[in-house]
């Protein structure tokens, strides 16, 4: 295991800066989010339409209240 790691680590710092490094994980990160909330936006809107808390749609769609509290500003 320690090899791959340390293949990883000599592929990343011969092809990256440190600011290119961080740019390129910063993009991969939001595709996941952007997905996954695109992907859950019907059901929110239809759970909010219907009055349930931001709590209550957490626990139906098993994403965190926090993550729900961020989507639902993000509608607004």
């Amino acid at each position: 295991m320690s090899h791959i790691a340390k293949s990883v680590a000599r592929y990343t710092h011969a092809r990256f800066t440190p600011e290119g490094f961080s740019a390129w994980q910063a993009a991969q990160g939001s595709k996941k989010g952007k997905a996954l909330r695109d992907q859950l936006r019907p059901k929110l809107v239809s759970l909010l339409d219907e009055g349930r808390s931001e709590a209550e749609i957490a626990r139906l769609t098993g994403q965190s209240r926090q993550t729900i509290n961020n989507w639902v500003r993000g509608l607004k």
